[in-house]
Formats: C-alpha cells, structure tokens, sequence
C-alpha cells in the first residue's frame, strides 16, 4: 500500500494523476489545500500573493490529503511552479515543489505577443496550421524564474498525426527556453476477453504508461472501484494491458 501512495504522489508530481472527484477545485480537500497554502506560504516558496488552484486530489485511507496545486502570480501562470501540499484533518503536513525561491521578477515584457508568435511559429519543426497563440506566462525550471511567452502552434507531422508544439520564448531577450510537443502519441497492446489483440494509442508518463488517448479528444478509462463517480485513471509500466482473461 505504501508503495502505491508513493507512485499516485510520483504522479501527481508529474501532471498523470487520477483524479478522486468530478471538480477538483469544489472539493472540500481543495478548500482546505488552498487555505493552508496561504498561511504557509514560506513553505510553498510564495510570497503570499500568489493565487493557487486544486488540479488532483487523492486521499489516503487514514485521511491524510495531497493536492495538487497550480500557481498564479500576479495573474500571470507559472509553468512549472505546481506544488503537492500534505494535509491530514487540517494540518499542514509539508509540501513539495521545484521553486528554490519566491518569484521575483520583473512583469512586463519586451516581446509582444506577435513577435513571440513569429519566433515560436518559426521553431515549429512540422507543417503549421497558421493558429499559433502566445500567452504571458513565468517559466519556472531548475529552481528559476523567469518572464517568458508560450507559443502553442497546432499543425501537422508529415505522417499526418496531429502535433500541438509548446515553444517558450524569453520575453526580453527572444531567446528560445524550452520546446516540446503536447501531443505525444505511443502504441500499445491490448489482448481482451472477446476480441482478442487490439492496438492502443495510449499516453507516456515518466513512469509508464496511461490508458489515455490522444489521438481521439484524450479519451481514458477509468476503474470506477465500484463507485458512481471519481474513478482512477489506469496506467502500466510496459504499455502491454490485459491478458484476455476474466480474472
């Protein structure tokens, strides 16, 4: 069981976590998370300015909280800047997080927002569909902050499957941060009662693999665990599900 907690919080870390209600931000965990991140703000690195929101919540059978939490300062998002925060029955257990310090940096850019869509569309390294955005956000990397545009251009790879490419332009110099694709596609296998062997398009984690799908809206399944509503997100380690028996 310990094991267990540990990887959902491993996930947690990494944006893959299942989720234990419909609306993470309206649960009573969220709440709670929320309002204990303001009066630790030291310990989450913050200022005490900053704006959290609850994205995933899991609760232990003892009753002890983690929720992930995303940062906002001064309304701008900062990427990287997510923390999990440990309660249990309203006390501030810790928290975790990749911010060696506050955010302290200037907010006003040099680039706008059409010169950043211009760098960023040019690093696009498949075929765009001319609907790149840039969004003003604070990049947090390696314990660092800075002022930075995201650049997400939707496009194309030359097999046709679609592509949504991140770019992060530096706000003052136009340098170019970081760049990934949000889109990441990996082919499973499945082997099911009735139909036997199927291929899956299923989601990389760093740590495995998610039964979700993003060639078709993200589509995932989900192990109810016998309830109405919440479920689990299933995920594996070798991309490989199901033996084709009932048990």
């Amino acid at each position: 069981m310990r094991d267990a907690r540990s990887f959902l919080l491993a996930l947690l870390l990494l944006g893959a976590a299942p989720a234990a209600w419909a609306d993470h931000d309206q649960s009573p965990a969220a709440h709670r998370a929320r309002a204990l991140a303001v009066r630790h703000a030291e310990a989450l690195a913050s200022d005490g300015s900053e704006q959290f929101t609850a994205r995933d919540v899991i609760v232990d059978e003892d009753g002890t909280e983690h929720v992930r939490l995303d940062r906002a300062w001064k309304g701008l998002r900062v990427v990287g800047g997510d923390t999990v925060l440990h309660a249990r029955r309203g006390l501030f257990l810790g928290a975790e997080h990749g911010l060696a310090a506050p955010v302290r940096i200037s907010s006003r850019a040099r680039l706008t927002a059409e010169e950043a869509v211009r760098l960023g569309s040019a690093a696009f390294p498949f075929l765009p569909d001319g609907t790149a955005t840039a969004e003003l956000v604070v990049l947090a990397r390696q314990g660092t902050s800075g002022l930075a545009w995201e650049v997400v251009a939707g496009g194309e790879q030359l097999d046709g499957t679609p592509s949504e490419w991140h770019v992060f332009v530096d706000a003052r110099s136009g340098q170019l941060l970081e760049q990934w694709d949000g889109i990441q596609v990996t082919a499973g296998t499945g082997t099911g009662y009735f139909v036997g062997p199927v291929a899956l398009e299923t989601t990389p984690l760093t740590t495995g693999f998610s039964l979700k799908d993003p060639l078709r809206g993200n589509n995932y399944t989900v192990d109810m665990l016998n309830k109405k509503t919440g479920g689990t997100l299933f995920t594996d380690a070798d991309n490989r599900w199901g033996d084709g028996l009932l048990t």
